[in-house]
């Protein structure tokens, strides 16, 4: 019983640290945040280009930030909530949705059909 109460506290300390791993304070602005590659997906004219995305970009709304993996069923898990939000009747003045998708955490293979 010892033995398993030492192994629960290494555990323990060693994973504690994760839950303290957000930078997040109270009444302050979040840290940057850029993606130089294939970051902002730009539809102009029904031709779709990339270009460089930085948080900066945010200010000035109320958003609820999404972050995806690039997998079907993650849209499938978050459609309730998506359906609320839209529901809502927010003011587009006021209010913005931004969603991030991880292209990288797809299927393997599928990365490219994130994409597109």
């Amino acid at each position: 019983m010892k033995k398993l109460f030492a192994q629960a506290v290494i555990f323990g300390a060693f994973f504690a640290s994760s839950a303290f791993a957000h930078n997040v304070q109270l009444n302050q602005a979040l840290p940057a945040v850029s993606v130089a590659k294939d970051g902002e997906l730009a539809v102009a004219g029904g031709k779709v280009s990339y270009k460089n995305w930085h948080s900066s970009s945010l200010a000035g709304k109320v958003r609820v930030i999404h972050h995806f993996a690039g997998r079907s069923s993650v849209k499938e898990k978050n459609e309730d909530l998506m359906t609320a939000i839209k529901n809502a009747g927010f003011d587009r003045s006021k209010y913005q949705t931004v969603t991030i998708v991880n292209a990288d955490d797809a299927i393997v293979g599928t990365g490219v059909f994130v994409k597109k």
